[in-house]
């Protein structure tokens, strides 16, 4: 496994990174890790006075980092592999996105589905077949009756998935049909989709702060980290980058932000008030903490995040965030689970345990080898689809994203 600073190549530039396999970049890990840390704590099931339960609501916001992450990697592999193979195929990408993603999600329904069958959990099969076909974020809302919300719980945190699909198929659709001019076309779709969030508030009066979980509310972070990586593409952004935006002047940007945002709405930042998706500046803070670690890999917040235990984390990050929920709601009274086993395991420390079991089945049985058997796949496509010889393959093996 090769060590030291590397230089990648990203469209004839060079993006200073700490790498050990082509591609493949080591802070990611480490800020999925953060991430999945984050959405886990708000899961639990456990209270405190106010600050705690204020720092638990905005744990929340692992969420918006684990889009930062997929806005800002999806983007800069589709542009690594057009660079490497001169055409970005989209059918390949397809088949990878779809042996990474759905063989261990419907591993993880097919165990629902069988406890919803069992008469143990009382799971609403709407929301599970919108779980498993990828539309399921628009079905929810907030404001409905807390018993319908219950019957959403094990299969809720599928909405992040359906999002991501929905960017899936943007992006590549973007980028396969754009080849110029993509940085203003990435703007136009990010600015956009922040004044259709703006126009469906004020105009329409669409409450979203009760459909936060609709693709269109969450989409402008994800297309915000894909134009940040666009970006990079280009050598003197890439300089200037480097240049001015160190891991330490994001946390200066950041603190800013939070301030400003305080002083306007001094009640909104702080306090034990449900989580509100539709407007948050910070969220955009997420993209800058990536893009600072990726572009100074000696820095010590990027040492810290590549350290190997926080890494190793971050890969089990999506069997971690698909099986949690099984093991860490069904403790809620209100869930009116009775079987005991499934109370059992969901008691504190027993779920974080069983949580780790399941994540590790998942990672080793289900993720991993279909990840490799969507690799070959694309791999064959890819090469009898173009003139490229073997070695170049060597750019999609670049591990689980």
């Amino acid at each position: 496994m090769a060590k030291g600073i590397v230089q990648t190549s990203i469209n004839s530039t060079t993006l200073p990174v700490r790498q050990t396999k082509s591609g493949y970049l080591p802070s990611l890990d480490g800020w999925r890790a953060i991430a999945i840390a984050a959405v886990m704590i708000h899961h639990d099931a456990w209270t405190g006075n106010f600050s705690l339960q204020a720092f638990k609501i905005r744990t929340a916001w692992g969420l918006e980092l684990f889009f930062a992450i997929s806005g800002f990697l999806i983007c800069s592999r589709i542009l690594g592999e057009e660079e490497k193979f001169a055409t970005f195929k989209i059918a390949s990408f397809y088949i990878r996105r779809f042996f990474r993603i759905q063989p261990a999600a419907c591993a993880y329904l097919g165990v629902v589905g069988l406890l919803m069958v069992g008469g143990v959990v009382m799971e609403s099969p709407k929301f599970w077949i919108g779980a498993l076909f990828g539309y399921q974020n628009f079905l929810y809302n907030s404001h409905v009756s807390a018993r319908e919300n219950i019957r959403t719980l094990l299969t809720g945190h599928f909405w992040t998935l359906a999002v991501e699909e929905h960017f899936y198929i943007l992006i590549s659709a973007t980028l396969f049909f754009f080849k110029r001019r993509r940085i203003l076309v990435l703007a136009s779709l990010w600015f956009s989709s922040v004044i259709l969030n703006r126009l469906l508030v004020n105009v329409c009066h669409i409450d979203l702060a009760s459909r936060f979980r609709m693709t269109n509310v969450v989409l402008p972070y994800l297309l915000f980290a894909a134009l940040a990586a666009a970006l990079l593409q280009n050598k003197k952004n890439l300089e200037t980058v480097k240049a001015y935006l160190s891991p330490w002047i994001t946390v200066l940007i950041t603190v800013l932000l939070v301030s400003l945002r305080t002083v306007n709405q001094p009640s909104g930042l702080f306090t034990t008030d449900t989580l509100d998706r539709s407007e948050k500046y910070i969220f955009y803070c997420f993209t800058l903490w990536i893009v600072s670690t990726v572009t100074h890999p000696r820095s010590l917040s990027t040492r810290f995040l590549e350290n190997r235990a926080i890494r190793y984390v971050g890969r089990l990050s999506y069997s971690l965030y698909l099986w949690h929920v099984l093991f860490f709601l069904p403790a809620r009274p209100e869930m009116g689970i009775t079987w005991h086993p499934l109370v059992i395991m969901s008691s504190f420390p027993l779920r974080y345990l069983f949580t780790l079991i399941a994540a590790l089945v998942s990672y080793y049985v289900v993720e991993r080898p279909m990840i490799r058997i969507g690799h070959r796949l694309a791999d064959r496509f890819q090469l009898r689809s173009s003139s490229v010889s073997p070695q170049n393959a060597l750019i999609l093996k670049q591990g689980p994203t």
